[in-house]
């Protein structure tokens, strides 16, 4: 899985399929080419006044387009 662009027509905020997150050591080898994820903030809500933390997520090397685009993660209460 990697991050794609939504269609023109879509809504500001896409949803993203659910996921896992695990926590690896900072010595250990990252399972990601560096080159090829995005480090994405997550903020507590739209304003972005708030982050909780960074994820990196696959990118499929257009990491550019991505930092330019404002690309975000944000947490929603269910």
């Amino acid at each position: 899985m990697r991050l794609s662009e939504s269609q023109r027509n879509s809504a500001t905020v896409s949803a993203v399929l659910p996921c896992y997150v695990g926590w690896i050591a900072k010595d250990a080898t990252s399972p990601y080419n560096s080159n090829e994820t995005i480090s994405m903030p997550i903020y507590t809500s739209p304003t972005r006044e708030s982050i909780v933390t960074c994820l990196d997520v696959p990118c499929g090397g257009q990491h550019m387009t991505w930092v330019q685009s404002g690309a975000a993660l944000l947490l929603q209460q269910h």
